[in-house]
C-alpha cells in the first residue's frame, strides 16, 4: 500500500507544479530532477527546460498523448489499459459499430506489446462469434492479420465454426486457406467442417479436393465421411469419382458397407434415365449389385428399392418383379416405395391387369395405397391403351373412397 500511495502523491504534486508554471523551478540537484522535469513537461505540453540532454530526443506524439516523453522514459500498457482498451472496443461492437472497434483498437494499439493487441483485437471477434455476426468475425480476423498479429488456429476455428453454420462453402473454404496460407497447421476437426459444408452445398468437387487435403495431412476419416464424399458425387452424375473414393476406401483400410453401395446403386440409376447419354448404367448396377456377395455385404431394402427403381425407366416388369421376390426371400418387408416402383415398371410398359394386381397386394399387406399409387395404375392402362380397363378401375376407385385428382382425370381423358 506504502509504495503505491507514495506514487500518487508525486503524480499530484508534479500536477501541482506544472499548473504553477513550476517546470523548470526544480532543484537540478535532485536525484530525480531530470524525470520530473520530463513528467511536468509532459502535463503542460511544455518542451523539457533548454540545456537538458533529453530535450534534443524525438517526442512522441502518437495517439492519445499530446506532449509526452521521449520513448525511452514511456511507460508500459498496464492491465488497467488493456482492460480499458477491451471495453471499449466491445461495447462498440455490442452496439454493432464493428468497424469502429477495430478502427479505435488499430489506433490505441499501434505502440502495444503483441500480446496486447491479440486479446484486445480477440475481445471484439468473441463479441462477434457469441452475437452471431458472421461478417463482423470475419472482419475482425481480417484486421487481426493486416496488423501482423499471429492468429492461433483457435481463432480460425470460431470464424471457420460460425461461417459453416450458413452454408456458405465458398466463405468456410477461404477461411481454411486463410490458415494454411498463413502457417497455421488445421487440425482434423476443421478438414471435418470444412467437408461437411462442401457435402451439405452438394459440392461435390469442394468435398473432393477438402478430402485429399486433409489425406495429404496425414488425416484419416472414418467410413461416414468417406460415404458423404460418394453419395454427393452420385448425386451428380459424376460415377467415376465416386467410384474412385470407393477404391480409395478400400486402399486404405476403412473397407465399405451397405450405405456405400446404395449411394452408388442410386447414382448409375440415375443415369440411367437417360440411356441415349450415359449408356447401359443399369447394367453397371447390376454388375455392383451382384458384388455385394463379395465383400460380405447384405442388400437391404433401400438397395433392392433402388434396384427395382433403375429398371422402372425401360419397364423391366420380370426384373422389378424378381428383385422384389429376393427382398422377401431375405428376410425383409417390402414398403409402399417397393410396391409404387413395381407398379411403375407396369405402367411403363402399359401393362394395366398387372399394375392394378401389385396394388391389390399393396393393399394386402396392410400398406396404404394414396393417389399416386392408384394414379399409376391408370397410367398403365393408358399407356396400354385399354380405355374400358381404366375406367372399370377408376369406378373402383371411387368406391375405395380414394377421389380421382387432376394427374388421375388427365390420364383417362
Amino acid at each position: 500500500f506504502q509504495p503505491l500511495r507514495k506514487r500518487q502523491l508525486l503524480k499530484q504534486g508534479i500536477a501541482r507544479r506544472a499548473r504553477g508554471g513550476e517546470c523548470a523551478a526544480f532543484s537540478p540537484s535532485s536525484r530525480n530532477a531530470q524525470r520530473d522535469r520530463h513528467r511536468c513537461a509532459a502535463a503542460t505540453g511544455l518542451p523539457p527546460p533548454e540545456g537538458d540532454p533529453q530535450a534534443a530526443r524525438p517526442r512522441n506524439t502518437g495517439p492519445g498523448i499530446v506532449g509526452a516523453p521521449p520513448p525511452g522514459l514511456i511507460r508500459k500498457a498496464t492491465r488497467q489499459d488493456r482492460r480499458q482498451w477491451e471495453d471499449r472496443a466491445v461495447k462498440l461492437a455490442k452496439r454493432g459499430a464493428v468497424t469502429a472497434a477495430l478502427q479505435y483498437l488499430e489506433e490505441t494499439t499501434q505502440d502495444a506489446p503483441a500480446r496486447d493487441k491479440f486479446f484486445a483485437f480477440n475481445s471484439v471477434m468473441m463479441q462477434c462469434v457469441q452475437s452471431s455476426d458472421v461478417d463482423g468475425a470475419k472482419a475482425c480476423l481480417q484486421s487481426m492479420l493486416d496488423s501482423g498479429i499471429e492468429v492461433p488456429l483457435s481463432g480460425y476455428k470460431q470464424v471457420l465454426q460460425l461461417q459453416a453454420s450458413t452454408g456458405d462453402r465458398e466463405s468456410v473454404q477461404h477461411i481454411l486457406d486463410m490458415a494454411i496460407s498463413n502457417g497455421v497447421v488445421p487440425d482434423f476437426s476443421v478438414y471435418k467442417k470444412v467437408l461437411t459444408a462442401h457435402v451439405k452445398g452438394s459440392d461435390a468437387q469442394g468435398a473432393v479436393r477438402v478430402l485429399r487435403q486433409s489425406l495429404d495431412a496425414g488425416f484419416k476419416h472414418d467410413i461416414v465421411a468417406y460415404n458423404s464424399v460418394v453419395d454427393v458425387l452420385a448425386k451428380a452424375g459424376e460415377m467415376r469419382g465416386a467410384s474412385g473414393i470407393a477404391d480409395l476406401m478400400v486402399k486404405e483400410g476403412c473397407g465399405l458397407n451397405v450405405n456405400t453401395f446404395n449411394s452408388l446403386l442410386k447414382g448409375f440409376a440415375l443415369l440411367g434415365k437417360q440411356p441415349d447419354l450415359h449408356g447401359d448404367e443399369v447394367g453397371k448396377a447390376e454388375k455392383l449389385f451382384e458384388s455385394m456377395p463379395t465383400f460380405q455385404i447384405a442388400p437391404d431394402l433401400i438397395t433392392f428399392n433402388t434396384m427395382i427403381n433403375a429398371h422402372t425407366p425401360t419397364g423391366n416388369v420380370p426384373r422389378a418383379e424378381a428383385l422384389l421376390k429376393s427382398a422377401v426371400e431375405a428376410g425383409l418387408t417390402p414398403d409402399q416405395i417397393t410396391y409404387n416402383s413395381v407398379i411403375n415398371a407396369c405402367a411403363k410398359s402399359g401393362q394395366g391387369d398387372r399394375a392394378s394386381s401389385w396394388l391389390a397386394q399393396l393393399v394386402a399387406a396392410g400398406l396404404e395405397a394414396d393417389a399416386r399409387s392408384h394414379n399409376s395404375v391408370l397410367n398403365a392402362y393408358a399407356t396400354g391403351g385399354d380405355a374400358r380397363g381404366a375406367e372399370l378401375f377408376l369406378r373402383r376407385m371411387v368406391e375405395t373412397v380414394v377421389a380421382p385428382d387432376v394427374v388421375g382425370w388427365t390420364m383417362l381423358i
